[in-house]
C-alpha cells in the first residue's frame, strides 16, 4: 500500500475522530483507531488492485481489437 493510502486514511480516521462526541472519543483506544486506520488502507489497496485489473482487461482488449486487420478499407 502506499503512502497517499496511509495519510488518506489516517485523514478519514481523524475527521471520524472529530466527529464524536467527546467522551464517546476517549471510550476508544488508540490502537482501536490504528486498526480502523488498517482497515481503511486495506480496503483501499484492494479496492486499487481490482481498478487495475479492471484497466487491464480493457487494455488488452484494445491491442486484440488493434492488431486485427482491417479488411474492406
Amino acid at each position: 500500500m502506499t503512502n497517499r493510502h496511509q495519510e488518506r486514511a489516517e485523514k478519514i480516521v481523524a475527521t471520524f475522530k472529530q466527529s464524536l462526541d467527546k467522551k464517546v472519543a476517549k471510550q476508544i483506544t488508540d490502537a482501536q483507531f490504528n486498526a480502523l486506520t488498517l482497515m481503511i488502507r486495506e480496503v483501499m489497496g484492494e479496492e486499487a488492485g481490482f481498478a487495475a485489473e479492471q484497466l487491464e482487461q480493457v487494455i488488452r482488449k484494445l491491442r486484440a481489437e488493434s492488431e486485427k486487420p482491417e479488411l474492406g478499407m
